[in-house]
């Protein structure tokens, strides 16, 4: 187990509190809420936490800073550390289309769920881009002209679309 944020966690996705009250019983499992997402999320100190977020910075080394924990099985409630993985946004993403849990249709797509989305494609190169921003500055285009055409606003004239 290791102590983070004022609990502790271990390798199979569980968090515990430390008990006192309890010389048989030093530690407490910690109740779990779900989020809309589905994900399980604790609160310490008036703080919510994702268990799968905690998990990951206590036992999986980052040593790229990636902002993102992928769960390899796309089990939202698997938090063991063997499921779990640092991953970029774009990554995550890949991850979710390849094991089928995103659907990556070009063609039928609506236009809300386009605005919603910020991970772009150049349907030419096959380039994915985190968003629209950094899909403008690779080509010298400017952003928010890039941004209105992609939602929708102006005709598009580029290659790229909302995935």
């Amino acid at each position: 187990m290791k102590y983070i944020f004022g609990v502790w966690v271990d390798y199979d996705g569980n968090v515990y509190r430390r008990d006192l009250r309890y010389s048989h019983k030093p530690f407490v499992k910690v109740q779990f809420d779900k989020s809309k997402n589905e994900y399980l999320r604790v609160t310490i100190n008036n703080k919510t936490y994702k268990v799968h977020r905690l998990i990951a910075m206590a036992f999986i080394p980052n040593p790229e800073n990636k902002r993102t924990v992928n769960h390899k099985d796309g089990n939202k409630t698997n938090n063991h550390v063997d499921n779990l993985e640092w991953s970029t946004y774009l990554e995550n993403n890949q991850h979710a289309i390849n094991i089928g849990l995103r659907k990556n249709t070009l063609s039928q797509r609506s236009a809300a769920s386009e605005i919603k989305s910020k991970l772009v494609l150049d349907t030419k190169t096959g380039i994915f881009y985190d968003n629209a921003k950094q899909a403008s500055g690779a080509i010298g285009f400017n952003y928010r002209r890039l941004s209105a055409m992609l939602s929708g606003q102006n005709p598009n004239k580029t290659n790229f679309i909302y995935v």
